[in-house]
């Protein structure tokens, strides 16, 4: 599994400018779920990119996020990943995954010696917890709004 990321940095304004109109010229294809020939020009080196609607469509979404200031990553989807691989995914230590596989946070199995998590539940405790943090600075917003303590 390979993940590419952009996590130097959060896109410039200018990038932001340029992805919001590469998506907006990308947007027809990306919602009828069509292909697109993308042409490339740098001095006198010219390309054709022949792109199939999946492409199309993950381009897309990846430009409207660098639109809006976020940072993007791709993970390559497999079935099962190593915990080295999950532990990339969610930007924490491989023991920290471990200990998350032992308290049965995620599920996983065995393969002799070595752990294989699916990614569906990589990616759902990470939705999870994204939640939980949601929930948990609304609640700390809400009771700093309710204390007076400077919050409008």
């Amino acid at each position: 599994m390979t993940t590419y990321a952009a996590r130097h940095r959060p896109p410039s304004p200018a990038d932001m400018r340029a992805a919001k109109g590469s998506a907006q010229a990308l947007e027809r294809y990306a919602t009828r779920l069509q292909g697109a020939r993308l042409q490339l020009a740098e001095n006198q080196d010219e390309a054709i990119l022949e792109l199939p609607p999946s492409a199309v469509t993950i381009l897309h979404q990846a430009l409207l996020a660098l639109a809006a200031g976020r940072r993007v990553a791709l993970i390559q989807e497999t079935p099962e990943l190593t915990t080295t691989q999950a532990a990339e995914i969610l930007n924490v230590s491989r023991p920290f995954i471990i200990r998350l596989l032992e308290k049965g946070a995620i599920p996983y199995r065995r393969v002799g010696r070595h752990r294989r998590i699916l990614a569906v539940d990589v990616m759902a405790y990470k939705a999870d917890t994204a939640r939980e943090r949601e929930a948990a600075l609304a609640a700390l917003v809400q009771d700093a709004q309710a204390e007076g303590d400077g919050y409008p």
